[in-house]
């Protein structure tokens, strides 16, 4: 489970595993509810199987991020962006995501004694996800200095020979950035390749987010390749807003 996922309610009667589904639309953000309720104790569902409720999901994470590379970067590039920690997704099969399975999944959420990891009960089954899961399916280096930062440093480079005078920069002008093959040098095609793959696939922010010259700063510098999972604010815990 990668990225954000955004949960929209359909409004509509529905039954889900024998349970009645209220009609009326709501708006519930589950962490919100979650933390509101005190009564809650540890391995609880977060939702209660009476109260499931059929959505609308949206998938922000990029599932075409291969092609996509292949695309765009030449044979050199993609030889240089397989030296990274990243390289050995270029071979990633091609994938889709079952957003109903997730849906599921997230209802079954329960309250765990860890806040960084996400607790799932199907039946009397508990399912673990944390950084661990997400190291060994993911195959990356979870290590390095979480407290890094690049305050001290004043400009990126990047940020300045393509987005001048820009404090952050939006998803969507580092895509076009990417795509249009707006770079200068094969290493800056790299390090712009290696912000999009972030910023697109393993934390598949919407268009609206912003990049900050943190961001810049940790690829230019080469510290992506230990890529602690915190120095870019990655949570375990997926996060689900509903509407």
């Amino acid at each position: 489970m990668v990225g954000n996922d955004v949960v929209k309610d359909k409004g509509k009667g529905s039954k889900r595993d024998g349970d009645d589904v209220p009609s009326k639309k709501k708006k519930v953000h589950v962490d919100q509810k979650c933390s509101s309720s005190s009564d809650l104790k540890f391995w609880n569902y977060y939702v209660l199987l009476g109260d499931h409720y059929s959505t609308r999901i949206s998938i922000h994470t990029n599932c075409n991020i291969v092609k996509h590379l292949k695309d765009t970067l030449d044979d050199h590039q993609i030889e240089m962006f397989r030296r990274t920690c990243f390289g050995y997704f270029v071979d990633l099969p091609k994938f889709f995501i079952q957003n109903q399975l997730i849906h599921s999944l997230l209802l079954r959420k329960v309250v765990s004694p860890k806040d960084d990891e996400l607790w799932i009960k199907v039946n009397s089954t508990k399912l673990r996800f944390g950084l661990e899961e997400f190291c060994i399916i993911t195959g990356l280096k979870c290590n390095g200095d979480p407290n890094k930062d690049y305050e001290y440093v004043q400009l990126s480079r990047l940020m300045k020979l393509y987005f001048s005078s820009m404090l952050k920069v939006s998803k969507k002008l580092l895509t076009n950035c990417f795509f249009i093959k707006i770079w200068k040098t094969d290493e800056d095609a790299l390090k712009i390749a290696v912000l999009y793959f972030i910023h697109s696939f393993l934390f598949s922010i919407t268009n609206d987010d912003f990049i900050t010259k943190n961001d810049f700063l940790f690829v230019e510098s080469g510290n992506f390749e230990t890529f602690h999972l915190e120095e870019s604010g990655f949570q375990c815990c997926v996060g689900v807003n509903e509407r």
